[in-house]
């Protein structure tokens, strides 16, 4: 049963549906805010509470107020059963608002809150600068999460538990709203052509605090992932400046341009500058717009104040002009010379000519150097002396550049590449290379090389590349995948002990219970995948796992229970189904409907109720399609059926829903 619960959310231009304002993010106010509701509850605004007053009948009075000014947008109330935790950073109070059940979780969930706080205040040399700061976990959120002044809102997903956090953790998303305080609260995009001025800082910030807290591979693993987003993107069709003032709806602006390009546009612009003026440049620009609106030229001039160097070409082509570098590189060796050759392939009527400066890294057996060429036509050679055949030529080394860059390369330099390469990045590429190119020998040296890398997201990504290949059942990487089941890092140990199943070995048993040992769903998830595959009857340890509501956990069990056609499972499948949301109710959907089918359950009048109860109240669109195509499917074709299919499509608001459910209807009918 969903808790009672109200919230706002103003952006892009909806807080005037709940209060007279000007729905602009130039605007600005400060606030006073009285809520009048059950004393049972606790109420959320921004700024600080005055007061709080009994005023009977059960009711109660609280006064919020923000002194400083925002934008209409970033106004916020909440309201509900809420447990509050409190905590502290200096002399500044910090708030997390969970249901009662999360309270024991909260500090775990928001716990770093506080050295985020202190680290952005220092980086950027300008304090933290509102009142306080809450955080708040609401049901049925429209997003992942919103940077309301004082108060950020954040989607149910982040109330897990300390065991749940083992696998992953939401700092992201935690520092990605938070660091929105500076940059988009106090200082807001003049106009939402403008949103990257917000978003773009918000999402670099998640690499701040992950080469902050966690070290800079980790930061570049997420930002290799913020590319491919972009990337993505354009491969869809969507091509914009990343400062578009052409648009039909604001909302469509809030997309991999806006966040993930432009936070990879300001990586390589910390990268042009140098930490110093960077973190300089980012300090006047809070100084000298602080409580204002701005727009793309006003961060510009703050870069060419500190630095004393025009940077218009680098803002025009990377922030008000479409696209990225597509690069061809080729390298020759002749006559004690080395020729670099690099073509801009994305010169068209659509993209024009990148200028950038470029860093080739040249090596020379152990050793390399590293030279700096400036591209500025569209195509550019390169030649250097060089007294033997270099073993390895690197463009971009550090993979700062946004650019797709295509240079063909050996196996030889690839393993050269990720053996040796400085950068998370460089080393991801190259052995995502090998395995999807390498022949067999040298697939079989990448994997060693991997399995043994410092970065654990590569020792994942190797483990994962080896299932299905046959290597497994060599000696030497048997024993060092099985070293890996015991790694700290709990995805690294799930991934060993999955690869560990196809090593052949006579005591892969006894290793996979080591497996069901472990706190983490994920390394139980992966157990529990190869060791159900040995059984017909349900093993007597499979009872401690049949109360864990976690996908990780039960989808293993449904996928043996399906295999198996095992009867007598239809509550547990049910309460596993209601209790998921999100992509992991979809995901264990699919599961549901097998099962139904399979043991002939779709005439139960429960599997009835669970269909219509998500298909009418999931808070996904996608799983409300989900599961109204099951029920087209699977439920009788009656005419009260019909009648209830229809009237679930009638209701339905989402146009994209709507769309597809009267297309099964139609469908059905004929």
């Amino acid at each position: 049963m969903k808790p009672k619960q109200l919230w706002t959310q103003g952006e892009t231009q909806f807080n005037s549906r709940w209060f007279p304002t000007i729905d602009a993010p130039n605007e600005r106010f400060t606030q006073e805010i009285f809520l009048r509701v059950d004393s049972s509850l606790t109420t959320l605004s921004n700024g600080v509470l005055q007061s709080s007053d009994y005023l009977g009948n059960g009711l109660k009075k609280d006064h919020w107020k923000l002194d400083k000014p925002h934008a209409p947008y970033l106004a916020m109330i909440a309201v509900g059963n809420f447990a509050k935790v409190d905590d502290w950073v200096d002399s500044l109070q910090l708030s997390y608002y969970v249901e009662p059940a999360f309270e024991k979780y909260a500090k775990d969930i928001f716990g770093n809150t506080p050295e985020m706080i202190a680290y952005f205040s220092q980086v950027l040399d300008y304090p933290y600068p509102w009142a306080k700061y809450d955080q708040i976990v609401v049901r049925d959120y429209v997003s992942g999460a919103m940077e309301n002044t004082t108060a950020s809102v954040f989607m149910e997903d982040l109330q897990v538990s300390r065991r749940e956090l083992l696998d992953d953790h939401w700092d992201g998303i935690i520092a990605h709203e938070l660091f929105h305080q500076w940059f988009g609260d106090l200082v807001t995009c003049e106009s939402w052509a403008n949103l990257a001025l917000n978003e773009g800082f918000a999402n670099y910030s998640e690499y701040l605090w992950n080469e902050h807290k966690y070290g800079k591979e980790e930061a570049d693993y997420n930002l290799w992932i913020e590319k491919d987003n972009y990337l993505a993107e354009v491969g869809s069709g969507k091509l914009d400046p990343i400062i578009n003032y052409f648009y039909e709806n604001p909302d469509d602006l809030f997309d991999s341009h806006r966040y993930s390009k432009a936070g990879l546009v300001l990586h390589m612009l910390r990268n042009y500058t140098g930490d110093e003026a960077f973190f300089a440049s980012l300090n006047h620009y809070l100084k000298a717009n602080a409580y204002q609106s701005v727009e793309i030229d006003d961060l510009r001039k703050s870069f060419e104040a500190v630095t004393g160097e025009d940077l218009q070409w680098f803002f025009e082509q990377w922030f008000e002009l479409p696209g990225h570098p597509v690069l061809e590189v080729s390298t020759s060796y002749a006559n004690d010379s080395l020729t670099i050759n690099i073509n801009q392939l994305q010169v068209s009527d659509s993209i024009g000519l990148f200028v950038f400066p470029l860093d080739i890294q040249i090596w020379e057996g152990a050793t390399s150097t590293t030279h700096e060429l400036l591209v500025d036509a569209p195509e550019i050679t390169m030649t250097l002396p060089l007294s033997k055949e270099p073993t390895l030529v690197e463009v971009d080394p550090e993979r700062v550049l946004l650019a797709e860059i295509y240079q063909p390369k050996t196996s030889q330099e690839l393993l050269m590449a990720f053996s040796n390469g400085s950068s998370f990045a460089l080393r991801r590429e190259a052995l995502e290379t090998l395995f999807s190119e390498g022949d067999s020998i040298t697939i079989g040296k990448a994997a060693l090389f991997g399995l043994a890398d410092t970065s654990p997201r590569l020792r994942e990504m190797t483990l994962d590349n080896l299932v299905g290949r046959g290597h497994l059942t060599n000696p030497d990487m048997a024993k060092a995948v099985q070293k890996l089941t015991t790694d700290s890092r709990s995805l690294v140990r799930a991934a060993a002990f999955s690869a560990y199943s196809e090593t052949k070995s006579g005591d892969i048993d006894e290793v996979m219970m080591k497996a069901l040992a472990d706190s983490s769903y994920s390394v139980i998830g992966a157990g529990l995948e190869v060791l159900l595959q040995d059984y017909v009857e349900d093993p007597i340890w499979l009872r401690d796992f049949l109360g864990l509501t976690h996908l990780n956990i039960a989808a293993p069990i449904a996928g043996y229970y399906n295999q198996q056609v095992k009867e007598g499972h239809l509550d547990w499948y049910n309460k596993n189904l209601l209790s998921f949301r999100g992509m992991d109710r979809w995901m264990f959907l699919q599961y549901y409907i097998e099962y139904v089918v399979l043991t002939d359950l779709f005439k139960d009048e429960s599997t009835a109720k669970v269909l219509i109860y998500i298909a009418t109240n999931d808070n996904e669109y996608y799983n409300r399609i989900a599961a109204f195509q099951s029920m087209t499917l699977v439920i009788p074709e009656t005419p009260e059926n019909r009648n209830i299919l229809a009237s679930i499509a009638a209701k339905e608001e989402d146009q994209r829903a709507k769309a597809v459910m009267n297309s099964l209807l139609a469908a059905e009918g004929n």
